[in-house]
């Protein structure tokens, strides 16, 4: 039974793999981007009959100022930085720490998310990155980049609900957007999703493995 926080993002699921349908093929892979888009993303997955895989991302914090956020992080190893709109950038001495840590933790989520499994090989590749909701596009832009450079064939980006202005964004940067509504601002991902439970990552890592099969063999 669906549960108050997972129902909303599942039946958005639903909804989101309709105009997907077309892309549905052999070489598919849906990739949901932590932890919102895994839920939608396991819909959209089941829907297309396609393989499945999570994706940690974490947003990155300026110690100097840590109001503002700095970029992305997404695993195993790419940092986005908001500053550098139009690629990679020389990170800043302040950042370097922080960003060693965050690292860490994406690859450490990551492997919890597929219950030891590596990443699979997007390389040639048509890839669907599913994410819940965009307000400003910084994170999934850093998805796009970072699934780009690992030798993904085509990327579509499909979320459920963004800004118009985002949505024309992300379409230059992917080869195509997939989208259900797109309000003139969205502050937050409640405004869409009302009264969100926060899911965790043991719980996500549980919802992956009920849908993919059992976790791999210890070494």
């Amino acid at each position: 039974m669906e549960r108050e926080g997972e129902e909303s993002r599942q039946a958005a699921g639903r909804a989101l793999a309709a105009p997907l349908q077309p892309y549905a093929g052999p070489d598919v892979l849906i990739v949901g981007v932590s932890r919102g888009g895994i839920l939608v993303g396991l819909e959209v997955a089941r829907a297309l009959g396609a393989p499945f895989e999570p994706l940690a991302i974490q947003t990155l914090s300026d110690p100097a100022q840590p109001e503002h956020t700095a970029g992305v992080l997404v695993e195993p190893d790419y940092v986005a930085l908001t500053a550098a709109a139009d690629g990679p950038a020389p990170l800043p001495e302040r950042l370097r720490c922080v960003v060693a840590q965050g690292l860490e933790d994406v690859r450490r989520r990551g492997a919890l998310y597929r219950g030891g499994h590596p990443q699979q090989d997007v390389s040639g590749r048509r890839v669907i990155v599913v994410s819940d909701a965009a307000s400003t596009g910084t994170t999934l832009r850093g998805v796009v980049a970072s699934v780009r450079g690992r030798g993904a064939r085509e990327i579509i980006v499909a979320l459920p609900v963004g800004p118009a202005g985002v949505m024309t964004d992300l379409g230059e940067r992917a080869d195509r957007v997939v989208h259900l509504a797109t309000p003139a601002h969205l502050i937050a991902r409640q405004s869409h999703y009302p009264q969100p439970r926060e899911v965790d990552d043991d719980e996500i890592a549980r919802l992956v493995r009920e849908a993919n099969g059992p976790a791999a063999p210890a070494p």
